[in-house]
């Protein structure tokens, strides 16, 4: 099963080269002739039943960390599985490259791999079981990116597994040797066996065949990490993690642990002023406004940094669906603004970020049990609906508790109209109240919006003028400043 003499794959791609090879099949990296983007090609032999079963999982899947499958092709005797390329290498390569890898990187990799087993394990009605976790298998892009690959030993609780043995040997659970039917569990066992070997270099063929205390392998590792993994790899299921909730829910509490642990407010972090935006119920539209808020200020001049403190996982799937989002290693860069996923548990170390006017806070739902970051004089935003059925959130929000505990904030009226705004303005009293201008882009504010966040960040007539703000910048803004250097 060579390629064509002339280097074309169904008479539209150009191969570039050789990815891989191996079960009876070959990867190669391709160019489309008049797209000019790159993709890798799955070949194989008809009839194979892996890569069948591989596609019809694969096609309806639709996750930042799973590659897109967007065709299933077949000619001269072999089918080709067209998938996005990931450019990057497996874990196990990258182990190879980088010995020490220290354990908070591999907290990260855990949460990014348990993202994405907690979407296979709950899709639609019928959750997938990876049942092959294992480095080779995962692909890490240049910015720390986790890609799972090669689903095809993959199966729906509907197919089931026939009591045949299946895996890795060095990193699957007992159950895949016969002793019982794979699960979620399955998945989780094997997760755990991975980021042992990221910290010791071991797996389940090295002697003493099976997992042993960090302490006298890693003198960096916490014993708090190591429990968490000798749960994860308990040999009887009903012992494990139940499901990749608990697991996720514990590395989210080592994580914020840790942070507790170098406490420091954002704007000693990032080092601009911090605007926190909070919705009084879920679905209010607080990560849109954020995002606004962010944009306006670019188009100001300044620079922004957009922190996601919610758990949504929206700046992830933003960035996963964003042709133009540009990624580092602990963001992305889309419209000016540079967005920070799960800052709640991932926050970036002191040290390694640019310098920043503002710093804008995604809270999400102020009624979840979620703990504002420490933000010494920020601007706080609640945002609140104005429709007849949303009204009585807003009402218990603003004479509860909560409310008492906030009152330096303002309110964000939502989808509403001007002449409606004018009687919760009145109920809404003492606390300054905005109504949000109608704009669909978040990225793309006209001018009317513009002037209107002026307003609610006080900015008004200020724009314009070379006055030092407080937080030590123009508050003309950055691209103003620039350009009367230059002059």
């Amino acid at each position: 099963m060579e390629v064509e003499k002339e280097g074309i794959l169904l008479g539209r791609y150009q191969v570039l080269k050789e990815l891989g090879r191996g079960g009876g099949g070959q990867v190669f990296q391709v160019r489309h002739l008049r797209l000019n983007n790159l993709w890798a090609v799955k070949r194989v032999r008809v009839g194979d039943q892996d890569a069948l079963r591989e596609y019809r999982l694969l096609k309806d899947l639709d996750h930042p960390g799973i590659p897109r499958t967007i065709d299933i092709e077949e000619e001269g005797g072999s089918l080709y599985l067209v998938q996005e390329y990931v450019e990057g290498t497996t874990l196990l390569d990258y182990k190879a490259q980088n010995p020490g890898i220290p354990e908070e990187e591999c907290v990260d990799y855990m949460l990014q791999l348990a993202d994405i087993l907690a979407y296979l394990h709950g899709f639609a009605d019928t959750p997938i079981h990876y049942r092959d976790i294992k480095p080779e298998n995962i692909l890490r892009t240049p910015q720390g990116r986790l890609k799972l690959v090669d689903f095809g030993i993959a199966s729906t609780r509907e197919e089931g597994e026939g009591g045949i043995p299946l895996g890795t040997r060095a990193y699957a659970a007992p159950e895949q040797y016969g002793m019982a039917a794979s699960d979620g569990r399955t998945d989780i066992f094997s997760l755990g066996v991975v980021m042992y070997f990221l910290l010791t270099g071991l797996h389940l063929l090295d002697p003493p065949y099976r997992i042993q205390p960090l302490g006298g392998l890693n003198s960096e590792a916490t014993q708090a990490f190591g429990e968490i993994l000798r749960k994860c790899t308990m040999t009887l299921p009903a012992k494990r993690y139940q499901d990749v909730g608990e697991l996720r829910k514990a590395l989210e509490g080592l994580r914020r642990d840790r942070l507790a642990g170098e406490a420091a407010d954002l704007s000693e972090r990032f080092g601009g002023k911090p605007i926190l935006v909070w919705g009084i119920r879920s679905r209010m539209g607080a990560t849109h406004i954020a995002i606004l808020l962010g944009s306006c200020l670019v188009k100001r001049g300044f620079k922004v940094a957009l922190l996601e403190w919610n758990g949504s996982r929206d700046f992830q799937r933003l960035e996963h669906r964003s042709r133009d989002a540009v990624s580092c290693r602990d963001r992305f860069t889309k419209g000016g603004l540079d967005f920070y996923p799960e800052c709640r548990t991932r926050l970036p170390r002191k040290g390694q970020l640019p310098s920043y006017d503002y710093v804008v806070v995604d809270g999400g739902w102020k009624g979840r049990e979620t703990e504002e970051p420490q933000a010494p004089g920020a601007l706080r935003f609640l945002v609140a609906g104005g429709k007849e059925w949303e009204l009585e959130a807003f009402e218990e929000y603003h004479l509860g508790p909560e409310a008492g505990e906030a009152v330096d904030s303002r309110y964000l009226f939502n989808f509403l109209e001007e002449e409606a705004f004018g009687g919760i303005r009145e109920d809404a009293s003492p606390r300054v109240s905005h109504r949000v201008p109608y704009c669909p882009d978040p990225f793309a504010p006209g001018e009317e919006t513009l002037r209107e966040v002026d307003k609610w960040l006080d900015l008004e007539g200020i724009c314009g003028k070379k006055e030092e703000s407080p937080w030590g910048f123009s508050r003309k803004g950055r691209k103003a400043r620039k350009g009367a250097a230059s002059g």
